[in-house]
């Protein structure tokens, strides 16, 4: 049975505006013995019910993704309310500022708890400046909404290959991020976004790639195959919520991302032209096809607004890796050609090289018949 908890924070009415005077309420809840959900919702119509830490307690402690700045006030508030007051670690899935802006911010909560992230990781979150900057770039006013990160203290970070804690497996993940990782704690499974965006709509489920810009179809394959041979009893997404079907969904989203790689491969063969009419014929083309987005039409307009938002996103990912995948072949093509061309000439000389020295050795033996008593048949 889930519990929820609510904040002290208000729902917004079904027709607030784009954004709210104060966020939407957090409803923690109890998964099961020790773990807990905690949503974290954004003044931003639309992203409530989407950003979420998870709150592990065994033996010891651990906080699962820190969500963004913006959101730490009800991330805290939320710890108090569980009667939380120590931390013994907190975990990183990625940096996105959706689930690890507010480190920063968090990191003066709990001044005693570790940070674990990965390796190339630690210099983003001990000076964000580039990581901000970036984030503005791609994602526009939803990254203000997140809110600027601030450093977290160099000595608070600790790698995640360093990271050697009893009863917490660290499992490399890339491909929603080069620096993605997975833990998995007790039969629970923290998989961030490396199984793509996951919503249970009760009778239906909604299921989407988080496949940003640089975004690599193989290594992501790898990832979703390293999390499947993982025994698991819950796969706990960071956007949003949790499964008992871990096996089958990752292998539905493996047969997604194959069908979204195809579909947007097919579009751009029909023309690239404008970038924003192309992302739209790719929108309409998967919104047709995909059955994973088949809950589209129960969406309300707010969340289908954040989801199409982000669905173009992920398209961006893999219209840049169809663009490298064929720039790649095309210069591996030129380069075989060339090599080709240049072996020629080496060949014809080779010929004309043996030819002489053919001639060459009829003449030795000549001689060496001229000097020989015996007639050419005794020899």
């Amino acid at each position: 049975m889930t519990e929820t908890r609510p904040t002290q924070n208000q729902m917004p009415r079904p027709d607030a505006p784009a954004t709210q005077t104060s966020p939407a309420r957090a409803a923690i809840q109890k998964v099961a013995k020790g773990l807990w959900l905690i949503p974290l919702n954004l003044k931003q119509t639309g992203f409530s019910s989407f950003i979420s830490a998870w709150l592990f307690q065994g033996d010891k402690t651990f906080l699962i993704d820190t969500g963004p700045a913006a959101a730490i006030p009800q991330l805290t508030g939320a710890l108090r309310e569980l009667g939380i007051k120590k931390l013994d670690a907190i975990l990183l899935t990625h940096i996105h500022l959706d689930h690890a802006g507010g480190a920063g911010e968090l990191a003066r909560h709990f001044p005693d708890a570790p940070m674990v992230c990965h390796e190339s990781a630690r210099a983003h979150l001990a000076s964000p400046d580039a990581l901000w900057e970036g984030s503005v770039s791609a994602l526009g006013p939803i990254a203000q909404a997140y809110g600027p990160p601030t450093p977290v203290p160099e000595q608070r970070l600790i790698s995640a290959q360093e990271f050697d804690e009893k009863g917490i497996n660290v499992i490399p993940t890339p491909g929603h991020s080069p620096h993605h990782i997975a833990f998995l704690a007790e039969g629970c499974l923290f998989a961030g976004e490396a199984g793509g965006v996951f919503m249970d709509r009760g009778h239906a489920q909604w299921l989407r790639p988080a496949t940003p810009h640089r975004f690599f179809l193989e290594t992501t394959f790898q990832s979703i195959e390293t999390l499947k041979s993982v025994d698991h009893e819950r796969l706990c997404y960071g956007h949003f919520g949790w499964t008992k079907n871990g096996a089958r969904l990752l292998d539905q989203h493996k047969r997604q991302l194959l069908f979204w790689s195809d579909t947007i491969d097919e579009e751009m063969k029909s023309g690239e032209g404008d970038p924003e009419i192309l992302e739209s014929r790719c929108l309409k083309a998967l919104l047709d096809g995909d059955p994973c987005l088949s809950a589209w039409g129960d969406l309300t307009p707010d969340i289908q607004k954040r989801e199409a938002f982000f669905i173009k996103n992920s398209i961006r990912g893999f219209i840049g890796y169809h663009k490298r995948r064929k720039r790649n072949a095309r210069k591996n093509r030129e380069e075989k050609t060339a090599t080709q061309k240049n072996q020629a000439p080496k060949t014809d000389a080779k010929k004309r090289a043996d030819r002489a020295n053919i001639k060459d050795m009829e003449a030795v033996l000549n001689k060496i018949a001229d000097r020989n008593p015996l007639k050419g048949d005794e020899l």
